[in-house]
């Protein structure tokens, strides 16, 4: 059931998606002082980990904006999976990426308590909500039960329950690639997307 609001307030919404802990991109770009082309990784796990504590920082600093004008009484966080960015997904992946997927379901899952953990001291309630992305597999025919996407759902949610946060309320599909919800009476349809656009391919 939706948690009890009250009129005259607001639901603070936040999406994240595809944060695809263990993905190393580089870039090249010439170094006047190296006199040389020089690689520079944009983004790796401590970047994905980085980028999230952020966005829990800038969702307090935008509510904190909007308090003239709105009253929020909880936040939704939806997740869109693609937590870890998986193994064997498209061709030569190893090249592109680090760690176990044990260490991209402990990066995702210390990253999203994090966040999960600032949202619930700062809100009445926080509503997550999560689906599993196409990279949560270890081979790209496996099973829709078969994702790291939901071993990090679980470990959050166990992580939250041993810290005593009651005021959370974690809830992710199993069995579906998507998930159907309600936010202050709106009927929402989350789902990652990947099998819905024929422009996205694999590694899109």
């Amino acid at each position: 059931a939706e948690p009890a609001q009250r009129d005259g307030h607001e639901s603070f919404c936040l999406i994240l998606g595809d944060t695809h802990f263990g993905d190393v991109v580089e870039k090249e770009y010439w170094s006047d002082e190296e006199g040389e082309y020089v690689t520079h990784e944009v983004y790796n796990p401590e970047i994905a980990a980085d980028s999230v504590a952020r966005l829990g920082e800038k969702a307090l600093y935008f509510r904190d904006l909007m308090s003239s004008v709105a009253t929020f009484d909880d936040v939704y966080l939806v997740i869109l999976g693609d937590i870890g960015t998986g193994k064997e997904i498209y061709e030569r992946q190893h090249v592109d990426t680090r760690g176990t997927l044990r260490d991209q379901i402990e990066w995702g899952v210390t990253a999203l308590f994090q966040l999960i953990r600032t949202l619930a001291e700062e809100f009445e309630t926080v509503q997550v909500r999560g689906v599993p992305g196409n990279h949560g597999t270890d081979k790209p025919s496996a099973a829709i039960g078969v994702n790291t996407d939901l071993i990090t759902y679980s470990w959050v949610d166990d992580r939250l329950r041993d810290s005593g946060f009651e005021n959370v309320d974690l809830r992710y599909s199993e069995t579906h690639e998507h998930l159907n919800t309600t936010i202050r009476g709106w009927r929402c349809h989350v789902r990652h997307g990947h099998d819905e656009m024929e422009h996205v391919d694999e590694t899109a």
